[in-house]
């Protein structure tokens, strides 16, 4: 049996720029960290699913700028 560890980032003080392009049945969410793309998915249309991915993923990061 194989253990994956894998290591936390530290988003602490970091700007998170979100960018959605979002439809009746499902949002795709690009995430830019430090002027990098860091992920891009696609979600249910739920604003509380994305904050709550947002605060479990990148908490202490600051993502104020959404477009």
């Amino acid at each position: 049996m194989q253990i994956q560890i894998t290591k936390k980032i530290d988003f602490s003080g970091k700007e998170l720029f979100i960018g959605l392009d979002v439809h009746k049945k499902s949002w795709s969410v690009t995430i830019l960290v430090e002027g990098m793309e860091h992920r891009t998915f696609t979600q249910p249309p739920d604003p509380r699913a994305l904050y709550n991915y947002l605060q479990r993923m990148f908490s202490g990061g600051n993502y104020y700028h959404s477009c």
